[in-house]
């Protein structure tokens, strides 16, 4: 789990960047949208998928002891009926003994998990050499920073000066000094 957590962790924001920086400013927020919907929907699609794999994986099993549908349905809906703490009468009333409780849940939990990991293993390794042969290097900075840094300066210069403007008429001498990189405001009196 520590090292899927670490994995999913580091392209987190990576693709978030990479995604951002290929699209046009006004077009930032709808690309990270698309991107958290496709990363969400591929999770589900992957819970789907991989709970279908371990639960085929466990009627499998429980088919070849021989065990009725009924039976099989019944532990496929809640498997805790394998678990340790379950009376023996209850497993007898399934047609199981624990032994076979046991196998079902050693065996049958652990061939299903295998495959789920060797699907993701393969669909990791895809994503892997997709990214080395098929995405492209993009520069991500932009040739726009200064223009902009002098629009927004231009903004709250024209903006101070209309409140200094206001106040002055009001009898204050006091004047604005606009830090745009911090974005603060001095006011001098």
């Amino acid at each position: 789990m520590l090292l899927a957590g670490v994995g999913a962790g580091q392209t987190l924001q990576t693709t978030t960047v990479a995604a951002q920086a290929s699209v046009s400013r006004q077009d930032m927020s709808v690309v990270t949208a698309v991107r958290n919907f496709i990363r969400l929907l591929g999770g589900t699609l992957s819970l789907a998928v991989g709970s279908t794999l371990i639960n085929n994986s466990l009627r499998s099993d429980l088919s070849s002891l021989s065990l009725p549908s009924s039976a099989i349905a019944a532990i496929i809906n809640d498997p805790t009926v394998l678990g340790p703490n379950t009376p023996a009468s209850e497993l007898a009333s399934l047609g199981l003994s624990p032994s076979q409780a046991g196998y079902v849940l050693s065996h049958g939990y652990t061939t299903g998990f295998k495959i789920v990991f060797i699907l993701n293993a393969c669909l990791a390794c895809l994503a892997t050499i997709a990214s080395v042969f098929m995405i492209k290097h993009k520069d991500l900075t932009r040739g726009d920073e200064e223009r902009l840094k002098a629009e927004a300066r231009q903004t709250l210069h024209s903006g101070g000066e209309a409140s200094s403007l206001d106040q002055q008429s009001s009898g204050s001498t006091s004047t604005k000094e606009v830090d745009v990189e911090k974005g603060n405001v001095k006011e001098h009196v």
